[in-house]
């Protein structure tokens, strides 16, 4: 109340602290049948929820099991912020995966290593002198060298030639290579040959209707274009591979569990046999995929 000139005048009305005490508590208890216990400070506010599947929920934010491989950390919006795992983890984006070197390694979305620690040297950006690391590093605005560069193509029917008949890319004019069994071969099929390189042509298909796939005309225009500039032939070798299905969907074409042909799969395994092949030789590696 007011006093207005001698007068008690209401001015506002408030409701009861304890009325609304109560109402909370009843509230808190009937509002989510998913908590299994709850954690409440002096007002009846929930802190901490033990929900019923396992999860912590707490500070707006739900601690859960990732799926086998850690737990994982999602914010009121049901976004994943942050995982720990047992061999990847992420915070927000940033990941951390174990390597094949002793240590950690830090990679960015592309792969690229932007860090490690370690018992033979740590770094974080661009590589000292004093460190040894067979991986190449990401430095910025630098295109990192290597003695092969893998491009692999992947996709339905252009990307595997299907009616650019006849084949007219059937001599190698610089040092441009394929796999043994063809620009095409995937590792489930039974004539692939997981080791060794040779020089890369199209099949002359005569009859059929896959021709000329888009490699040899891609990694081939990159080579001459770079011999046009004063580059060596032999600075700008490529791997080609072919590796999409014709009249296939993007569904099959994804990673299981979603895709169930294994072409995916199928794919990261001739990656990683190129990759062997060049480390057996001696070579450096690198990887792209369109």
């Amino acid at each position: 109340y007011q006093n207005n000139a001698g007068a008690a005048v209401e001015a506002k009305r408030y409701p009861s602290s304890a009325a609304l005490v109560a109402l909370l508590a009843l509230i808190s208890a009937t509002d989510d049948t998913n908590v299994a216990h709850s954690f409440e400070d002096g007002g009846n506010f929930p802190l901490v929820k033990i929900l019923k599947d396992g999860s912590l929920e707490m500070l707006q934010a739900l601690i859960a099991n990732s799926g086998g491989n850690g737990v994982e950390v999602v914010d009121e919006n049901g976004f994943m912020t942050a995982r720990i795992g047992h061999t990847t983890s992420s915070i927000n984006g940033f990941a951390t995966v174990f390597s094949d070197q002793p240590g950690i390694e830090f990679v960015d979305d592309f792969g690229f290593v932007v860090g490690r620690i370690s018992n033979a040297g740590s770094f974080l950006g661009e590589v000292k002198d004093s460190v040894v690391i067979p991986h190449v590093p990401a430095i910025l605005d630098q295109q990192q060298r290597t003695d092969l560069i893998h491009v692999v193509g992947y996709g339905q029917s252009l990307s595997v030639g299907s009616r650019a008949v006849p084949a007219i890319s059937l001599t190698q004019p610089y040092l441009n290579v394929m796999q043994m069994a063809g620009v095409r071969c995937r590792a489930n099929e039974d004539r692939y040959i997981a080791s060794g390189l040779t020089p890369l042509v199209e099949a002359d298909n005569s009859g059929s209707t896959q021709g000329e796939t888009p490699m040899s005309g891609m990694v081939n225009g990159v080579t001459r274009r770079a011999v046009e500039a004063g580059e060596l032939a032999g600075d700008w070798r490529f791997i080609a591979s072919a590796l999409g299905a014709g009249g296939t969907t993007v569904a099959q074409l994804s990673p299981s569990p979603v895709g169930s042909s294994g072409y995916f799969e199928s794919v990261i395994q001739v990656i990683k046999d190129c990759k062997a092949t060049c480390d057996a030789a001696g070579d450096s590696y690198l990887s792209l995929i369109h």
